[in-house]
């Protein structure tokens, strides 16, 4: 275990505090009771006010679910750090994504995406600033994938933390005060930090950054880095990081490779013990006390030991097969957890979800070699290579097999969605056509009632002199011809379409059946005929009436 004296204790567990507050709803209500972000200024105490009211009102509406219970100890958990340390629940909160502008588009950070800010001792004059970045947001699973596939430096979220970082520091005049600067994050807030202090052109101002359970850079960064900066420039920077993480919190080893380990120093990884378990060991309040306190340093546990040696066997593959994996398992957190479509647009792929599960399933044995190797200190990394090697080329006719099912499933989805589409298409016209329709039957109706207007306007004698006038209405059964022509279109390309079954493969029946399913005749159609031609009708009888009254 590293030295615990290392770390400033009071630093770590306000880390703790506005990490976990980074996860709640701690936003105000306005003048019409609706819930908006606060001002900049606000202090943290009334943020945790805001935090607890908050939850209240949604115990009321939807009872204690496992998710309210979490928030209701976490804000517990904060009401009584700024209790022991009441100078945390007098700073303030500043430099909001939530009330920015991203300098990159022009436009609001989008939802879902990086929330981070500032925790400042003094709103305009600060001495001491925290930036703190949450954990992943609801769109940016995919994108932390993609980030350990190695396939990029930096993926666009990371490079907009460090923009927003730049940007805060430049707004400021931090550069020119020359104010310390002390980062935090949670999971892969941890992990944007980590981007940070490697990448900004303000690095020097960073005093220390503390990842808390965040993972790592792909050994392509890390190298990436290294070049740039060389040697000295590199150990500077990356020697401002400490990994903090709970003993068996298993986020924290993502990304750990073989070649590198993680940027950050292997002497400034530290490990405390949990006061959860399970999916609770990576909650933001894992290591805090009922009081806020922190709970001690420890050895990192035998978890989190195992999952880092299946990080090594897989962050080691070459970053096209790392990528399957790391993409694949976060596309199912992105589609099946959070049900959002990822931020930037990427696609999720069945390919990479089939492949994904089985190739993580083949890392184990050489992953298992290497956790006993350094469990037991016996260098079987050799052996793991073996291992990794042989189950690479068993599995690979096997994988291919598995991507192709994957990517047929990719296509179809794709094909019924642009069936889908065209039949939609197809329908808008038809509504298309059909308010053209009732729009020039509008317009009848309208030049009817003008002309009544003008007609009997001039009198009785004058409608005596011009008995008879004329109404279109050959117009309105025309036009129900047109549509009753096309509902017969329709319907025959139903007929056809049924005619298909006999003859398409068993992969093209998916598709028939979607297309069929939406191809019918259509009865709002026909009520529109008959709407056509009974105002057709209903006309011809007024204008009867009318003529009969005045002879």
């Amino acid at each position: 275990m590293n030295d615990p004296s290392r770390i400033n204790i009071t630093a770590l567990e306000r880390d703790d505090a506005m990490t976990t507050l980074s996860y709640l709803d701690y936003r105000k209500k306005n003048s019409d009771g609706k819930l908006v972000t606060v001002d900049d200024g606000t202090s943290v105490e009334v943020l945790i006010k805001n935090a607890r009211q908050n939850l209240e009102e949604k115990i009321k509406k939807e009872g204690y679910t496992s998710e309210i219970k979490d928030a209701e100890r976490q804000v517990a958990k904060l009401e009584n750090a700024i209790k022991r340390d009441p100078e945390l629940g007098r700073m303030v909160i500043a430099n909001q994504t939530a009330n920015m502008i991203d300098p990159d588009t022009g436009k609001e950070y989008e939802d879902g995406g990086i929330n981070a800010f500032t925790i400042q001792d003094s709103l305009d004059n600060p001495s001491s600033v925290m930036v703190v970045y949450s954990g992943t947001g609801s769109k940016e699973w995919l994108e932390d994938g993609i980030d350990l596939s190695g396939k990029f430096v930096m993926n666009p979220q990371r490079k907009q933390a460090v923009t927003y970082f730049d940007t805060i520091v430049g707004k400021n005049g931090w550069d020119k005060k020359g104010i310390k600067i002390h980062l935090t994050g949670h999971s892969a807030g941890g992990n944007k930090i980590q981007y940070v202090a490697m990448d900004s052109q303000y690095w020097r101002l960073i005093d220390n950054g503390y990842s808390l359970d965040g993972e790592g850079m792909p050994p392509e960064t890390i190298e990436y880095y290294k070049r740039l900066y060389g040697e000295k420039e590199f150990e500077e920077r990356r020697h401002k990081l400490y990994s903090i993480s709970a003993d068996n919190d298993f986020v924290n080893v993502q990304g750990t490779n073989k070649k590198f380990g993680r940027v950050i120093p292997d002497e400034n990884i530290y490990y405390r013990k949990s006061n959860l378990s399970g999916i609770g060991w990576h909650y933001s309040d894992c290591c805090m006390n009922e009081d806020g306190s922190s709970t001690e340093f420890t050895e990192q546990g035998i978890v989190s030991a195992y999952l880092e040696s299946v990080s090594e066997s897989i962050m080691d593959l070459p970053p096209q097969l790392r990528g399957i994996i790391t993409e694949g398992i976060m596309s199912i957190l992105q589609k099946y957890w959070q049900k959002k479509d990822p931020l930037n647009g990427e696609k999720i792929s069945y390919a990479e979800i089939i492949t994904s599960v089985y190739m993580v399933v083949e890392a184990l044995p050489a992953a298992t070699i290497d956790f006993l190797g350094d469990t037991f200190g016996v260098n079987l990394d050799w052996l793991a290579q073996v291992v990794s090697t042989y189950t690479i080329l068993l599995y690979l006719p096997f994988n291919m097999v598995k991507y192709a099912v994957g990517l047929t499933l990719d296509y179809i989805e794709e094909t019924i969605k642009i069936c889908i589409d065209k039949i939609i298409e197809f329908g808008n016209k038809c509504k298309e056509l059909t308010e053209r329709i009732v729009s020039d039957i509008n317009t009848i109706i309208n030049n009817f009632r003008d002309w009544f207007d003008s007609v009997f306007n001039y009198g009785v004698k004058y409608a005596n002199d011009n008995p008879v006038f004329v109404v279109e209405t050959n117009k309105l059964r025309s036009y129900a011809q047109r549509i009753n022509a096309v509902n017969s279109r329709i319907s025959n390309l139903d007929s056809r379409l049924d005619q298909l079954y006999w003859k398409v493969n068993l992969w093209s029946l998916g598709n028939l059946i979607a297309a069929d399913a939406l191809t019918g005749y259509s009865y709002r159609l026909r009520r529109c005929v008959s709407y056509l031609n009974e105002t057709a009708d209903d006309l011809d009888n007024i204008e009867n009436n009318l003529v009969g009254s005045l002879e």
